[in-house]
């Protein structure tokens, strides 16, 4: 091709990582707070094995920074240093933001929950250091169920 020569863009064995931002959650994103935690979790040691260039670091720090975005955009909004568009539009904006953040999250999970049963060393060792951070739970959905003072599982 001319002498054009190919870089490696996922060099074999990536070192290092960017650090994280610090996360301030904001309460639109809360109920996040658990899952924020165990991203946190899972990044350093990747980092600290030399994997903080490859795919799972990258989504779980693409998250984290995702939510830091949100959390400061929260703020600009509060202090008015952000002009709020005209309803429905500002609504429909947040709640892009709001779910872009949570498909982040549960994409990571997705992925990793395949590791579970890896053929690999690496996934193995990535699942593990996942699994050790703390698994997410989603919290119970609890619904009317009609009488009164009831209470049910959805």
């Amino acid at each position: 091709m001319g002498g054009a020569r190919p870089i490696k863009v996922f060099p074999k064995e990536p070192q290092g990582g960017t650090p994280l931002p610090e996360t301030t959650v904001p309460k639109e994103l809360a109920h996040l707070g658990q899952r924020i935690a165990q991203l946190r979790a899972f990044y350093t040691p990747l980092v600290a094995a030399g994997w903080g260039e490859r795919y799972e670091a990258a989504h779980a720090k693409l998250a984290l920074d995702f939510i830091a975005v949100v959390g400061k955009r929260c703020a600009l909004l509060a202090e008015g240093k952000l002009q709020r568009l005209p309803e429905p539009s500002q609504t429909a904006a947040d709640q892009s933001y709001l779910d872009t953040a949570i498909k982040l999250c549960e994409g990571l999970e997705k992925v990793l929950q395949t590791y579970a049963e890896a053929d690999t060393p690496y996934k193995k060792r990535v699942f593990q250091l996942w699994t050790e951070t703390g698994r997410w739970e989603p919290p119970l959905l609890l619904v009317s169920n009609g009488k009164k003072g009831g209470i049910s599982k959805a």
